[in-house]
């Protein structure tokens, strides 16, 4: 539909479609900002929200992207330490999975992964990840949503380990 993946050729597609009579009251996109500006340009009544999908892709990147970097920094001198590692490795997909679909047993390893590397951005990253996808879950309104998106920001928005997740989640209830 477009030429390229910049800007003026998202504003140019969506200049056609509105010469063509579209004019939208709710446009739904991934997290390319270029669409932002573009709507704004075009559309300026039209809502602006983003797709829940693409939101939830993009925390659980950002959530795998601390895990894996957490566990780079780690030292693997000793076979202690080799172990503690390939554990973390082993047991990744119970930081990246959704506690609700976790079974107890998993559930109780979670909860010794997050104690053994307490103090790490490793609890910190799947609390925020957890709050998240249940803002998708439980938020009633767009009013509720902003509050929970909010106070989720103020919690972790200054955690350097997560400052790109923060941001990009930060985007997925602020254009509007």
């Amino acid at each position: 539909l477009v030429n390229s993946r910049d800007g003026d050729a998202i504003k140019d597609f969506l200049k056609r479609l509105k010469e063509m009579g579209v004019d939208p009251l709710v446009v739904v996109t991934d997290l390319w900002k270029a669409y932002h500006s573009a709507l704004l340009d075009v559309f300026p009544e039209a809502e602006h929200q983003l797709c829940v999908f693409h939101a939830i892709q993009a925390v659980m990147k950002h959530t795998n992207q601390a895990l894996l970097t957490y566990r780079r920094g780690l030292p693997q001198e000793t076979e202690e330490q080799k172990a503690i590692r390939k554990d973390l490795w082993r047991h990744r997909y119970l930081l990246l999975k959704t506690n609700r679909k976790l079974s107890d047993e998993q559930r109780r390893r979670l909860k010794d992964i997050l104690k053994e590397h307490q103090g790490s951005v490793l609890p910190t990253a799947y609390r925020c990840k957890e709050l998240i996808l249940a803002l998708f879950r439980k938020s009633r309104n767009k009013k509720d949503a902003l509050k929970r998106r909010d106070a989720i920001l103020d919690q972790f928005g200054d955690v350097p380990e997560l400052r790109r997740y923060s941001m990009s989640f930060g985007a997925i209830t602020l254009i509007s």
